[in-house]
């Protein structure tokens, strides 16, 4: 009797092993190293105030450029889609960058980049990447066209690329030398796929922003529909995903396009981090918590601050609703633009 009790006991072990092993096939894990945090160490009030008036149709990324701001903006009906401001003054310097699919123009840029004096530019449509020197003419002196499309681009160096959002791949992010066009290397992946997911498919739901500090060795993903952050550092192996406070999972319906399969909003379906800045110090998201499926969760007033290290360091809750923005080098203002009333605005920080 003792014998068949200890029998059927193994019998039940092997059963759940074999049970978890089939079942773990229908699960995305996007990250077993994972922690949880229900508040942040700080909450602050901030309050815009006027920087500029200045009639742009959609700033998007704002770099700090010696004493100067530079911004860039989208919409079909700008004439030139880069703007360069006196910080200390607020006064308008020069525009430059045309919009349009010629030689030298841009039609969106997406993502941007600072390197020393030279400004780089990944236009979503055409695939492409333009450099400029921001201390001669700021006219466009190099391009370089993509093999592949990225949702995001964010410039490690003069001459690569980490890049998200590549439908023919797997990987959560891929480093490519745009230079030479030599092949995106896969540095990051989740930690278990479904097998019946697709490469279009999971880069739909798992979409992200992302960003690096200024020296271009650690960065950070910020997910749309989930409320997670995931960080890599140079001298650490794996990745950390930190998740709260909210603990938004993913909610979708999957439909088929007659090409492949999307992602489809459901009521559900939580807009989670929808811009992202970093600093040598911290890791700046703008955080929407809307429904998905509502146009006014595009924009925001509160931004999640972390540190490198992962720590929630502070909630700062805007006077404003923001579409993007940036953040000096000492952290101690923060520059961004409102929609309705066509003004450049910032505030202290800290």
């Amino acid at each position: 009797m003792l014998f068949g009790s200890k029998f059927f006991f193994i019998i039940f072990v092997l059963l759940c092993i074999l049970y978890a092993c089939n079942h773990k096939s229908d699960k995305l894990i996007i990250n077993s190293q994972k922690s949880k945090i229900s508040n942040f160490h700080k909450k602050s009030n901030v309050e815009f105030r006027e920087f500029n008036s200045a009639n742009l149709i959609k700033p998007l990324n704002f770099h700090f450029y010696q004493d100067n701001l530079i911004l860039s903006e989208l919409g079909k009906e700008a004439i030139f889609l880069f703007h360069e401001f006196d910080i200390n003054t607020g006064d308008s310097l020069s525009s430059f960058v045309k919009f349009g699919g010629g030689p030298s123009e841009v039609l969106s840029p997406i993502s941007t980049g600072l390197i020393n004096d030279d400004l780089y530019i990944y236009d979503l449509t055409t695939q492409k990447i333009v450099s400029l020197a921001l201390d001669q003419n700021k006219n466009i002196n190099n391009e370089y066209t993509l093999n592949d499309f990225y949702m995001w681009v964010t410039f490690e160096s003069d001459s690569t690329i980490l890049g998200v959002g590549n439908r023919k791949s797997f990987a959560k992010i891929e480093r490519l030398n745009f230079k030479n066009k030599s092949l995106g290397k896969e540095v990051a992946f989740h930690t278990h796929i479904p097998d019946q997911y697709s490469t279009e498919f999971l880069q739909d739901i798992c979409q992200t922003l992302l960003v690096t500090d200024p020296s271009g060795e650690n960065y950070s993903l910020l997910y749309r529909y989930i409320d997670a952050v995931e960080i890599f550092k140079s001298n650490r192996k794996n990745s950390v995903l930190i998740q709260g406070p909210y603990f938004n999972e993913l909610s979708y319906e999957k439909a088929y396009t007659g090409e492949m399969f999307v992602m489809l909003h459901t009521e559900e379906t939580t807009e989670n981090f929808i811009y992202a800045y970093a600093t040598e110090k911290y890791i700046y998201g703008l955080y929407s918590g809307g429904k998905a499926i509502e146009r006014e969760s595009q924009t925001s007033n509160t931004i999640f601050v972390y540190d490198w290290e992962g720590n929630p360091v502070n909630e700062i809750i805007l006077s404003r609703k923001i579409l993007s923005f940036g953040i000096t080098p000492l952290d101690d203002k923060i520059f961004s633009y409102d929609l309705d009333k066509g003004e450049i605005i910032y505030a202290d920080l800290f």
